[in-house]
């Protein structure tokens, strides 16, 4: 049996874990379900579940803890166009990411588990990858949750 984690100080922990499309969607699967059974009260969404507009509507809630697992393709000449791909196949640009509908107040984790998480490319204003952005992401919203990620 795998363990639920809960808080020390019994203070809501409200999750939500996203899947990928393409190549990753098994191992995004596994991922989410492994998630759901030591996270009993994570939100897990797969498949066409896992869009745009429950990624958002998620962030609303007063997330404290966000979990991406599927994949990131870096576009390396023009990386704000790099993207993560949702389960429904929509694609969340890293330009976007600082749009107001993606605000995280109230995040403590951000997990992206994702190809390519650890690459970047280039831009006037320095590297600009998944890592990069996610971190000024977090750095532009109050709280500055920690980021992880793996590839």
């Amino acid at each position: 049996d795998i363990p639920t984690v809960s808080r020390a100080d019994d203070t809501p922990m409200r999750m939500a874990a996203f899947g990928g499309k393409g190549d990753t969607r098994d191992f995004a699967r596994a991922e989410l379900d492994h998630i759901a059974r030591i996270f009993p009260e994570a939100r897990c969404f797969h498949n066409r579940h896992s869009n745009l507009h429950n990624f958002r509507s998620q962030l609303s809630k007063e997330l404290t803890h966000l979990h991406y697992s599927g994949h990131f393709d870096l576009n390396p000449v023009h990386p704000e166009l790099s993207r993560l791909t949702f389960g429904s196949g929509e694609d969340l640009y890293l330009g976007d990411l600082n749009k107001r509908s993606y605000e995280m107040t109230g995040l403590e984790l951000v997990c992206f588990s994702a190809c390519n998480s650890g690459v970047a490319g280039a831009t006037s204003h320095g590297p600009l990858g998944l890592a990069n952005a996610v971190l000024a992401w977090s750095a532009a919203c109050s709280g500055n949750p920690l980021a992880c990620f793996r590839q």
